[in-house]
Order: structure tokens, then sequence, then C-alpha cells
């Protein structure tokens, strides 16, 4: 596989997308009354924060991962919309996706970025 992740990446990357994907395509009979209202963003926002650092895991690369989830975002509302699950495609879903999204490149930028300063307690000689 490419990309310079270890085979355990590629093997939650691939089963949290397939978890994911089936989650965003569950018949609306049987979701939660909840999930109809606002509320449903919040589980929108965790997912794509959880499959942005899988796939960044892979070390695929920032271009490439925002290409997979891209693809799941536009993929995933547009198939609620023509499939017969009783589900919409929904703009406001396809925003807080990238939500999710944007979430996670922040806190993988904060950790990087604080994984790279001097420690700051030592003394230097």
């Amino acid at each position: 596989m490419p990309g310079r992740g270890s085979t355990l990446s590629w093997i939650v990357a691939i089963g949290v997308t397939i978890v994911g994907l089936a989650s965003l395509f569950w018949p609306a009979d049987d979701l939660p009354s909840m999930l109809e209202s606002v509320w449903d963003k919040v589980p929108h926002v965790g997912l794509f924060l959880v499959l942005t650092l899988a796939w960044l895991w892979t070390g695929l690369g920032i271009g490439r991962v925002l290409l997979i989830l891209a693809a799941l975002i536009v993929g995933s509302e547009v198939g609620q919309e023509l499939l017969p699950i009783g589900r919409s495609g929904d703009v406001a879903d396809a925003i807080a996706d990238a939500v999710g999204v944007i979430v996670a490149l922040i806190g993988v930028g904060i950790f990087s970025a604080v994984r790279k300063q001097p420690n700051l307690t030592s003394t230097a000689e």
C-alpha cells in the first residue's frame, strides 16, 4: 500500500471509513429521533475528525487525505440524496463534516508545533 504508515494505520483508516459510511447510510427509520435536530451535526463533526486523524496516520500526505475526505463528504451527501434509505443530502451536514476535518487539522498542527518546541524547563549549560 502507498504511504509511510504501518499496516495497522491502514487497517484503522479503512475500518473507521467503513463504520463511518455505514452510519452515514443507515436507514432513517432506524435512527434516533434526536438526530433529526441540530444535534445531528455533532456526530458529523466527530466522525470526520476521527476520519481525518485516521487517514493522516497512514502517511499519505495531506493532499491525498483531503481528496479522500472530500470524496467521502460529497459522496455521502449525494448518496443519501439518491439512495432509497429515507435520508437526504444536506449542505449543513457537509459543512459539519468539513468542520470536523478542520478541527482535526488544527489539532494536528498545534500538536506538531508543540512537539517541535525546545523543552523550556531544561537549563542550558
